[in-house]
Parts: structure tokens; C-alpha cells; sequence
């Protein structure tokens, strides 16, 4: 099954990325499992600096309870500024 996680990142994270607080950051991409997804953040410029995946239906809640913002791979790609 495709696009079916998330990831979500720390606060020593997300260094150089023009994001605000890391910790209320969550990623996917469109058309990727889960292990895809894990792949494209082992690679440059997150280099394997994020915290863990969750199941998209986590979502409703991280972003109800904690303010946490969904970005795609490629718009968070974009706000790097390192």
C-alpha cells in the first residue's frame, strides 16, 4: 500500500531548515510506502535525522492535539536553507 505513513522529527532536528519548531514538523510524499519514504530521509539533507514513522491516521490527531503541520517531501526539501 502506498502514501500509508508519516514521519515526524525532533527538536535537535530539521537543523537549517527554514521550519520553526521541528517538533511540530510531520513529512510524506505522495506515492511512497513507508520504507520509501525512510529511504528519501537516509539521503542528504536530512541524513537520517528524523524521529520515527507513524500510520497516516496518527495524523488527525498529532496535528488536533499538538499542532503539528504536514509538509510533502519535496515542499520540506525546499525550506532547507543550510
Amino acid at each position: 500500500m502506498k502514501n500509508n505513513h508519516f514521519a515526524t522529527f525532533g527538536g535537535s532536528q530539521l537543523k537549517g531548515f527554514k521550519v520553526g519548531n521541528p517538533m511540530k514538523v510531520a513529512v510524506m510524499k505522495e506515492g511512497l510506502t513507508e520504507n520509501e519514504l525512510r529511504e528519501e530521509l537516509r539521503k542528504p539533507p536530512f541524513n537520517n535525522e528524523y524521529c520515527t514513522t507513524y500510520p497516516l491516521e496518527r495524523f488527525a490527531d498529532m496535528s488536533k492535539n499538538y499542532g503539528v503541520a504536514m509538509y510533502d517531501l519535496d515542499e520540506l526539501k525546499n525550506c532547507y536553507d543550510g
